[in-house]
């Protein structure tokens, strides 16, 4: 199989689509493989998924997400990882870097599953957006939407079962990541 980090053309929206007709949080498209942890293949499945954010400069753009599932599958929830990555290269993305990549930037996200297993052995769903956008904006904080839009991604997507009613988002304390969990 081709490394799914090598192939640019999944970064782009679709050839003809209007991105800037698409609400934020729309699915452009979906891919699956297995999760990367420092260039090493794991057995846990991985959906990623091009969706549509606001850029920093309040554009509508493409960027992508990674759905990273439990390995005993998931308990109806999604934590939302934001990495704290920055770089001007978006090379060094976590999409890339969970996609098989590693590069100097990239490894930050490698470090980052031990905060990221925890939350899959217990069930949970790790959504982690390339926060920074599809251009690696460092620093560029309304960029950082992007975070939302991917849950709205993830829970839209075909392919990562994620299903919501109603959601409700908490946080446990100010540490925490936000766990977003189905309403009974």
């Amino acid at each position: 199989m081709e490394d799914p980090a090598d192939q640019p053309e999944f970064y782009e929206a679709p050839e003809g689509a209007d991105v800037s007709a698409f609400a934020p949080g729309t699915v452009l498209r979906e891919r699956t493989f297995k999760y990367y942890v420092a260039t090493m293949e794991t057995s846990w499945d991985l959906t990623q998924l091009l969706y549509v954010t606001t850029s920093a400069l309040g554009v509508l753009e493409p960027n992508v997400t990674s759905v990273i599932h439990p390995p005993q599958g998931t308990d109806g929830s999604i934590v939302a990882y934001q990495s704290f990555y920055d770089t001007s290269n978006p090379f060094d993305n976590p999409s890339r870097s969970i996609a098989g990549n590693l590069s100097l930037g990239g490894l930050i996200p490698a470090l980052e599953n031990v905060f990221i297993l925890p939350a899959l052995l217990a069930g949970h769903s790790v959504v982690v957006a390339d926060t920074q956008g599809k251009d690696a904006n460092f620093a560029v904080g309304p960029a950082y939407g992007a975070a939302l839009d991917s849950l709205r991604a993830a829970t839209a997507a075909t392919t990562t079962e994620l299903r919501f009613g109603r959601a409700s988002m908490r946080r446990r304390s100010s540490s925490d990541s936000l766990v977003w969990r189905k309403a009974v």
